[in-house]
C-alpha cells in the first residue's frame, strides 16, 4: 500500500500508424511519401500534445495543464468537474467544484513509445477510462496527418499464465487483438508477420480468436511458439487479450492487470521542474 508520499503510475504503450499505405500522400499543401511520414510520425504527436485545448469527455468536463513539453517527454495533469458538498461553520452544506488532478508522463522516444498515467480512483474510476479518451483526442488531432495512435495497456506474463493455470479445463476463448506493429523491440520476435499484414492490407489492428469445441476447452501451454510470441508482443503493450471461461460470465481481459510503477512525490514535485525531468526521464524509460 502506498502513503501520501507515493503516487501509483499504470504503464501503457502507444503505437502511431499510418491510416494508408499510400506511397505518396498529400500533407496540406505538399506531398510526403509513406517511409517519410513515418519518420516524422512520433514530431507530429508531440505536436498534437503541445496543441490540443480541450480534451473531449462524454461524461463530465475535463480540465488539462501541460506542466512540461518538448519533443521527447510530456508531463500533463488531467481532471475533471465533480462537485463536492462542503460544510460551513452553521452547519450548512454548500457545493463546490473540485478539480483534483493526476499526473500524466509520456515518454515519446520513437524506440519507447510510454504512457504512464497515475491511479486515482477519487479522480478517474480507471486508468483505461484516460487512455480511452487520450487515444480518441489525439487520434483526431493525428488525423489531417493521416495518421491514428492506438494506446494498449502493458501486462505481466506471469499474470496471463496465472489464469490459464487457474482454470486449465474450463478456458473456452482466447482472443488476441493485435496492433500492427511500429516498434521493432517488441515486434521481432512475432511468429505472425503483422507489419507485412498491415503493408498489404492497411489493417491497424487484426483480431486472432481461438475457439474450443462446444463440448471441450482450450489447451494453451507455454512450449506453444505462436502463443507464446503473440504474448510477448500484447504484454509489452501490443494489443488486448480476452479470455471467456466456462461459469464465468464476464470476459477476463488482460487490461485488469495493467503493471503498475510507483514514483515518489519528491520526484514528481513541480517546484523544481529542472531538478525532477531527469529523474522522471529516467523512471519512465
Amino acid at each position: 500500500m502506498n502513503d501520501d508520499s507515493t503516487h501509483i503510475f499504470n504503464i501503457f504503450r502507444y503505437q502511431i500508424l499510418p491510416l494508408e499505405q499510400s506511397p505518396q500522400l498529400s500533407l496540406f499543401s505538399d506531398n510526403i511519401s509513406l517511409e517519410d511520414l513515418k519518420k516524422q510520425k512520433n514530431n507530429y504527436f508531440a505536436e498534437a500534445l503541445g496543441s490540443l485545448k480541450k480534451f473531449e469527455y462524454s461524461r463530465s468536463e475535463i480540465a488539462h495543464k501541460v506542466i512540461y513539453h518538448s519533443s521527447d517527454f510530456s508531463i500533463l495533469k488531467i481532471g475533471h468537474q465533480k462537485i463536492l458538498k462542503i460544510t460551513d461553520k452553521n452547519f450548512d452544506q454548500k457545493p463546490v467544484d473540485d478539480w483534483t488532478p493526476i499526473s500524466v508522463l509520456i515518454n515519446n522516444k520513437p524506440e519507447i513509445q510510454k504512457i504512464f498515467i497515475e491511479k486515482n480512483t477519487k479522480v478517474f474510476a480507471n486508468t483505461n477510462t484516460v487512455a480511452s479518451f487520450l487515444e480518441r483526442n489525439l487520434s483526431h488531432f493525428l488525423k489531417k496527418f493521416h495518421l491514428g495512435i492506438f494506446i494498449e495497456p502493458m501486462f505481466g506474463k506471469e499474470d496471463f499464465w496465472e489464469i490459464i493455470n487457474r482454470y486449465p479445463k474450463s478456458l473456452t476463448r482466447l482472443t488476441f487483438n493485435l496492433v500492427s506493429p511500429n516498434l521493432a523491440n517488441i515486434s521481432g520476435a512475432l511468429k505472425l508477420d503483422l507489419p507485412k499484414l498491415n503493408e498489404e492490407t492497411n489493417t491497424n489492428k487484426t483480431k486472432l480468436e481461438l475457439n474450443s469445441p462446444k463440448t471441450s476447452y482450450l489447451t494453451i501451454k507455454p512450449e506453444n511458439e505462436m502463443i507464446e510470441s503473440l504474448l510477448d508482443y500484447s504484454s509489452e503493450g501490443g494489443g488486448e487479450v480476452t479470455m471467456k471461461v466456462k461459469g464465468i460470465r464476464k470476459n477476463i481481459t488482460m487490461s485488469e492487470s495493467v503493471q503498475e510503477t510507483e514514483i515518489d512525490e519528491i520526484e514528481l514535485s513541480i517546484s523544481d521542474i529542472d531538478k525532477a525531468i531527469p529523474i522522471l526521464k529516467e523512471i519512465v524509460s
